[in-house]
């Protein structure tokens, strides 16, 4: 059995997600992963808010999906690719292109050549304007409109042919071994609480 992944970093929801409908369009069973890496829960650029929120991100996507078809691990991503891999047999990896820290930059490249080492075909969508290692700026108004004028890419959830086989695999931290207790003044995680406030501004 081959499979396709989506690989969520920062795209913690189902609305408008590119690497999402790449997937369903590949016709592989779809299983999205999210890898709480130990490099950036040691990163002095994240805290415990930052976690708070990741949590609420995910149970939001487990309550809204098949059981199963999300995989949720404490552990660096190219152990979990090469786990899944030797499992399940990885045809496609999809996400969104990261633009953050350097320790990211760095890990997505280490995921390149592994994807290249295995003959995986990595697809990164953009997620915003600006472009990763760019080394110069010509013609990135155009590359701009471009994006942030696209049209939202939604996909029929109930068309996806979902993996639900990640019982098999270790879980070496789940959801909800995460801290979940925040001040009510921080924004609760999840995509349907970002559209009850898009809501209630409107």
């Amino acid at each position: 059995m081959a499979i396709a992944i989506v690989w969520l970093k920062r795209d913690l929801r189902l609305t408008d997600h590119q690497p999402l409908a790449d997937a369903v369009a590949s016709g592989l069973p779809v299983l999205l992963l999210y890898c709480f890496e130990p490099m950036l829960l040691r990163d002095p650029h994240y805290s415990a808010r930052h976690w708070r929120f990741v949590r609420e991100s995910l149970q939001d996507l487990q309550q809204r999906l098949l059981l199963g078809s999300l995989y949720v691990i404490k552990q660096d991503v190219l152990v979990t690719l090469e786990q899944l891999h030797q499992r399940f047999g990885i045809a496609q990896l999809f996400s969104h292109q990261e633009v953050g820290l350097d320790n990211t930059f760095a890990r997505d490249k280490a995921v390149q050549r592994w994807c290249n080492e295995h003959r995986i075909d990595w697809q990164q969508a953009p997620y915003a304007a600006v472009v990763r290692g760019l080394a110069q700026r010509d013609d990135w108004d155009a590359h701009w409109q471009k994006v942030m004028r696209a049209p939202l890419v939604d996909v029929d959830l109930a068309q996806v042919q979902w993996f639900t086989h990640v019982a098999q695999l270790p879980n070496f931290k789940c959801v909800t071994d995460y801290p979940a207790t925040r001040a009510t003044a921080f924004q609760e995680g999840g995509e349907q609480a970002a559209w009850r406030t898009l809501q209630s501004f409107f």
